[in-house]
C-alpha cells in the first residue's frame, strides 16, 4: 500500500516543533499570592503571641499535668502557685511534692518558633498552604503532648527516686526528649511540605502531549 508521504512528513514536522517549543510560563494568580502572604503573617503573629503569653500557657500546662499525674501515678494532686509560678502539687507514698513549671519548661518557647517557621514557609507560593498548615498542626500538637509527658515524668521520677531522679529527668533526660521533639518537627515539615510537594508534582500527569502522527506503510 502507498500513503500520502507529504501529509506524513508535514505531521511529523509539526509534532517535532510542538515537542521542541518551550512550555508556557504559568503565572501565579494574585489571589494565591495574597492568601500565602496573609497566612504567613498570621502564623508569624501567632507565634509571637504564643511566646508573649507564655505565662498563661504555663498555667494551663501545670493544670493539665496535674490532672494527668492524678490519673497515672500520684495518690492525690492539686494545682497550686509556688513563688509566683504555676506548680503541680502531688502526693506519693504519703509525701507531698510541689513542682514549679518555670519559664525554662514553658512550651510556648517551642510553639512560637514552630508557628513562625510555618509562617516563613507560607511566603513561598511554590509550597501548598494545606501542607504547611498540616505540618504546623502536627508539630504544635506533638510538642504540647511531649512536654506534658516530660512534666509528668519529672514528677514521677522525683516522687520515686528523690532528688537524683528529679535532676536526671529535669536535666539530661528532659533536654534529650525535647531535642528529639524538635528534630521530629523539622522532619515532619520536610516530609509533609517539601517531599510531599515533590511527590504531588511527579504524580501529576502532563497536560500537554504531542499530536498523534499516523504513518502509513509505503
Amino acid at each position: 500500500m502507498s500513503g500520502d508521504v507529504t501529509a506524513v512528513v508535514s505531521d511529523t514536522r509539526r509534532a517535532q516543533r510542538a515537542l521542541s517549543e518551550p512550555h508556557p510560563v504559568h503565572r501565579v494568580p494574585v489571589a494565591r499570592k495574597i492568601a500565602h502572604y496573609l497566612v504567613g503573617l498570621l502564623l508569624i503573629a501567632g507565634g509571637i503571641a504564643l511566646m508573649v503569653s507564655e505565662g498563661a500557657l504555663r498555667e494551663y500546662e501545670a493544670r493539665l499535668a496535674t490532672q494527668i499525674a492524678h490519673a497515672t501515678f500520684a495518690q492525690d494532686t492539686m494545682f497550686v502557685w509556688s513563688a509566683g509560678e504555676p506548680a503541680i502539687g502531688f502526693a506519693v507514698a504519703d509525701s507531698w511534692y510541689v513542682a514549679r513549671v518555670t519559664v525554662q519548661c514553658a512550651i510556648a518557647l517551642y510553639l512560637g518558633p514552630i508557628a513562625m517557621l510555618a509562617g516563613l514557609m507560607a511566603f513561598s507560593v511554590r509550597l501548598r498552604l494545606n501542607r504547611i498548615l498540616l505540618a504546623a498542626v502536627i508539630g504544635l500538637t506533638g510538642m504540647v503532648l511531649l512536654n506534658q509527658v516530660r512534666l509528668v515524668a519529672i514528677c514521677f521520677a522525683w516522687g520515686t527516686w528523690g532528688r537524683d531522679g528529679f535532676h536526671w529527668f529535669h536535666g539530661p533526660v528532659g533536654t534529650a526528649v525535647m531535642l528529639l521533639g524538635i528534630a521530629g518537627v523539622l522532619i515532619t515539615f520536610f516530609l509533609v511540605v517539601v517531599r510531599g510537594q515533590r511527590t504531588v508534582a511527579v504524580a501529576r500527569p502532563a497536560k500537554e502531549t504531542a499530536p498523534d502522527v499516523a504513518v502509513d506503510k509505503l
